[in-house]
């Protein structure tokens, strides 16, 4: 890879509460629902975005076209194979049968491996490889290292897709961590800020409910700045995710 194969002041950071709500239209699944959009596919498809299930919503028993992932921010959400209580991770292979109900209000992450359409399913349709309810303290922590030395953040990894090597990761950021510089993945990263502490002074640009898309190649990271304050990250990706670092 050399520099001419690098993408360079292409990042996007957007504070998520201040996108536009549209209605949530996914081909098969009942009106009612709304949406944040985070990003689309290339081919204008949904991507990830903030999800909005009032409450009393049910979906119906369903299936989707390809995979899903789901990550609660508010509310419980009652799948059909536990409650995802908020801070609890979810994911729905394609053709395994899912339903969304809720009692009271619901807002969740979701995250579409691909052009998402729904079916009718049957209870039996199930596939071994599905999450129902991923809490992420109860996942090992990963090794989070560059250039073979530890990096200081702590990395659970939720979901992993054994054929491509994309992934969706829970990432603590202590204070005091040290930013790697500038540096770039081969596949493209989208990272949902889901807390961070509040401390006088701190300049960092990520809070919580912002959403920043760093496109595959796309150096990204600038001057090596010190964490000031703790925080927890969702980052997920769409193929296999590397660190490479740029030095001008």
């Amino acid at each position: 890879m050399t520099d001419t194969d690098l993408l360079f002041n292409v990042s996007r950071l957007d504070d998520s509460a201040t996108l536009g709500i549209v209605a949530l239209r996914l081909d098969g699944l009942k009106p009612g629902a709304s949406a944040r959009v985070l990003r689309r596919h290339d081919d204008g498809s949904l991507r990830s975005a903030v999800v909005d299930l009032p409450a009393g919503f049910d979906s119906g028993l369903l299936a989707g076209a390809v995979g899903q992932q789901g990550y609660v921010l508010e509310g419980s959400l009652q799948g059909l194979d536990g409650t995802v209580a908020a801070g609890s991770f979810f994911f729905d292979p394609s053709g395994h049968r899912f339903r969304w109900r809720t009692q009271g209000s619901v807002r969740f992450i979701l995250i579409c491996n691909g052009p998402q359409t729904y079916r009718p399913a049957r209870d039996e349709e199930r596939k071994a490889d599905a999450l129902a309810v991923v809490v992420p303290r109860d996942v090992p922590i990963s090794p989070s290292l560059s250039n073979g030395k530890p990096t200081g953040v702590i990395r659970r990894v939720l979901w992993q897709d054994p054929v491509t090597g994309a992934d969706t990761r829970h990432l603590t950021i202590p204070a005091g961590v040290t930013g790697l510089g500038a540096e770039w993945h081969p596949c493209n990263e989208e990272i949902f800020c889901l807390t961070r502490d509040v401390v006088a002074g701190d300049p960092a640009p990520l809070k919580p409910g912002f959403f920043l898309f760093n496109p595959a190649r796309g150096v990204h990271g600038g001057y090596r700045t010190v964490n000031m304050a703790e925080m927890t990250l969702l980052e997920w990706h769409d193929g296999l995710w590397a660190l490479n670092r740029h030095e001008p």
